[in-house]
Formats: structure tokens, sequence, C-alpha cells
């Protein structure tokens, strides 16, 4: 009896890991997150140098993002869906960069806060983080 309900157990995890995480809205995390940021690089303390950018969910992946303008770059990256988290693997932005890094997502789904590296083609990868806040209305 003991290793049934460990099965049962194992079964109903794996199938809840296929499964598109929603919350009370019945939204997935990734209908939650479409649409516009402002966005505050730690690094560019004047505030004239911040600036927004746009999420959608991804034509070919559902449990994944685009992201336009990351790092104000203008191009666009996929960041992927890992429960209450953003990965976003090796990838070239735009001009020549690369990114690699994590956000973190708040509970209430209205701000990412964001660790991550570029290199802008120097083969130097330099250390980074940034908060995107939902603009209301988008």
């Amino acid at each position: 009896m003991k290793a049934y309900r460990l099965l049962l157990v194992g079964a109903l995890f794996l199938l809840a890991a296929e499964c598109e995480f929603t919350d009370n809205t019945g939204l997935s995390v990734a209908q939650r997150l479409e649409g516009k940021w402002h966005v505050e690089d730690t690094e560019l303390k004047n505030a004239d140098d911040w600036y927004d950018t746009d999420i959608y969910i991804s034509e070919l992946d559902s449990n994944s993002l685009v992201i336009e303008n990351f790092h104000n770059l203008g191009g666009s990256m996929v960041a992927n869906i890992a429960g209450m988290t953003l990965d976003v693997p090796n990838q070239e932005v735009a001009n020549g960069y690369t990114i690699e890094g994590s956000a973190t997502i708040s509970f209430d789904y209205n701000q990412l806060v964001w660790t991550y590296r570029l290199d802008d083609g120097s083969g130097i990868w330099t250390n980074w983080s940034a908060t995107y806040t939902k603009i209301e209305g988008y």
C-alpha cells in the first residue's frame, strides 16, 4: 500500500510538472506577465536612462516569453517560465550582445527582479541587475 501511495504521488507530481502554472484568476503565469513594463537597471543611475519593454507569449511555446528591448538594446530574447522564475539561457539579444540570467516573479505578478550577465561581443561578461515594474493598463 505504501508503494502504491508513493507511485500515485510521483505520478501526480509528474502530471503537475507538465501543466502550465495558473493562479486563482485562471490565467497562466505567461498570461499574467504579458504587457508593457518599466525597467530600472541598477547600474543606470540616471532616470533618463531607464526605459520600457514589452513582454508577450512566444508563438512557439506557451511556457516561454519573448522580451523586446532587453537591456535597452532593441531586438528580443526568450525567457523560459519555471514556476515563479524566468530563466534566460545563453543567447544573442541584438547587435552582437549575448545574455544569460534569470528573474524572480513577484507574488502579484507586477514585478520582475533580474540578475543577468551580458557580453558586448568582447568576450568579457559583466554582471547586471534590473527591476521590471508592470505598467498598469497594458
